[in-house]
């Protein structure tokens, strides 16, 4: 069946997102995903009311951490735990940060108690060595014969030669196809979009739909393209808006906003594939499209819950370790000096929000 813009019944947004609470139907874990506009807009106006002012420093955030956030991403031609939506990434309050973390995990209902959490992100903090869980490392030393293999079956899920299947099992429609809104972005802005290409032969084009998730209006083209040696490659140009971190705190530009949240959260580590990109008023993050083999949209089995588990205690960890490289000194000493006090806190703010969300 080929999929129509119109089935998926698109609305798009390009900047800034309602901070009124949206029901997906889906369960709170994912009402929380789609809402963290709503939740920063909650940070700002009281929850931050009588927090210690230690607890209080900002920095670079993740801005929207949960569980599909962070994935295994090809950089470089290696495998590397990160973040991979920075669509609300940016100065932020760390406490809130990890907060909104605790909040997705109680909400999905996995066996991890926030103290669990709590302790790994403090170990973080200490930059403590702590052992990625096995699955992940076999994951994150993936062959390359395994990544070829890997490469070609997201390219048979997605094309049949030189074109894109357009499919609802794609979410792939043709550009004509697309709303008239995303048709007129597309029609100002592709020939600059192909110039980030020019690398590249392109073979196809498509308007990918999206209608789950914090991003699920903005808009999303994809290019299928070909290199010099003839293999072929799926390359999306998201259009991104304004993150919900700048509820709460004033941010950059995009493009040094991502910069900065790069440094952080990729380790500063710089891959061309990967680029923010401004054409006149609009902003685009370009981003190679490949399999992650780090995939928890679906936890069924219990080996699945004990992976989930695994990689959320993990995740926090990482965050802790995140907010230790920007050393926010103050911020340490008060979760690492006082533990009982500050998760306190962390324990109040999670009950209070998953309590306040729950009623509306």
């Amino acid at each position: 069946m080929a999929a129509t813009a119109s089935s998926y019944q698109c609305r798009m947004i390009f900047s800034g997102k309602p901070t009124d609470w949206h029901s997906t139907g889906g369960g709170l874990f994912d009402d929380l995903r789609e809402n963290a506009f709503h939740y920063m807009n909650w940070v700002k106006n009281s929850a931050k009311e009588n927090i210690p002012q230690d607890l209080l420093a900002d920095g670079q955030t993740a801005g929207d951490a949960h569980i599909l956030n962070f994935s295994d991403l090809l950089i470089n031609g290696k495998r590397k735990l990160r973040l991979n939506d920075k669509d609300d990434s940016g100065l932020g309050l760390f406490l809130f940060d990890f907060v909104r973390f605790a909040t997705t995990v109680k909400a999905q209902r996995l066996g991890l108690e926030t103290v669990d959490l709590f302790m790994s992100y403090r170990q973080g903090l200490l930059e403590e060595k702590k052992d990625k869980p096995k699955f992940l490392e076999k994951i994150l030393e993936t062959s390359k014969k395994d990544e070829a293999e890997a490469h070609k079956e997201y390219l048979e899920k997605y094309t049949q030669g030189k074109k894109f299947i357009f499919s609802d099992e794609t979410s792939l429609v043709e550009i004509s196809k697309s709303p008239e809104s995303a048709q007129k972005i597309y029609r100002e802005d592709v020939q600059k979009l192909k110039r980030e290409l020019n690398s590249y032969t392109i073979l196809d084009e498509a308007y990918r739909v999206k209608t789950s998730g914090g991003s699920r209006n903005q808009a999303r083209f994809w290019f299928l393209v070909k290199d010099n040696n003839d293999e072929k490659h799926i390359i999306e140009f998201k259009l991104s808006g304004e993150p919900a971190t700048s509820l709460v705190r004033k941010q950059k530009d995009f493009v040094n906003r991502m910069k900065d949240v790069e440094e952080v959260y990729w380790k500063g580590e710089k891959d061309p594939l990967y680029r923010a990109i401004r054409i006149g008023e609009r902003d685009y993050y370009m981003r190679p499209k490949m399999k992650e083999f780090v995939n928890f949209k679906k936890i069924e089995s219990e080996k699945d819950k004990e992976q989930a588990r695994e990689f959320l205690l993990h995740v926090a960890y990482h965050m802790g370790r995140m907010v230790a490289d920007q050393n926010p000194t103050s911020y340490i000493q008060a979760i690492v000096g006082e533990p009982e006090n500050s998760f306190r806190w962390v324990h109040r703010l999670v009950n209070e929000y998953i309590t306040l969300v729950k009623d509306l």
